[in-house]
């Protein structure tokens, strides 16, 4: 299977994979004040935060309900740390530590249908001419 072997600082790395993925995913984010300093007019100082998290989509035979998988989510990297992401092939990953029902067709149309309403509902605030 293709795998993505994440490894922060010296810690031991994890291969996130499985065989019946169609999706994998690591997300490295920062959000406060390198994004927000000049939105953020709070009397605060807004502090920077850097998170990681990995994730993957099942697609699995019909009968067999797909899941959205999760290996780690890390909200406590810091500016200096050192993370690296290598494409890998492997027989042995890292057993997910989580995973929930992923949304079926029905539950994202119902979504998709709830966020259109509520967009023509608010965009005349929004928008402009």
């Amino acid at each position: 299977m293709y795998a993505l072997k994440i490894a922060i600082n010296d810690q031991p790395p994890i291969v996130a994979g499985a065989d019946d993925l169609s999706g994998l995913h690591v997300f490295v984010s920062c959000s406060g004040e390198t994004v927000h300093v000049k939105r953020w007019n709070l009397g605060y100082e807004p502090i920077p935060v850097f998170d990681l998290s990995i994730s993957g989509l099942t697609s699995r035979a019909s009968n067999i309900p797909d899941e959205l998988l999760s290996w780690a989510t890390v909200d406590a990297l810091a500016t200096g740390d050192v993370v690296t992401i290598e494409i890998t092939e492997t027989e042995h990953a890292t057993p997910y530590s989580s995973a929930r029902p992923a949304w079926t067709a029905d539950q994202e149309r119902a979504h998709f249908e709830h966020c259109k309403r509520t967009y023509f509902a608010l965009r005349d605030q929004f928008e402009t001419a």
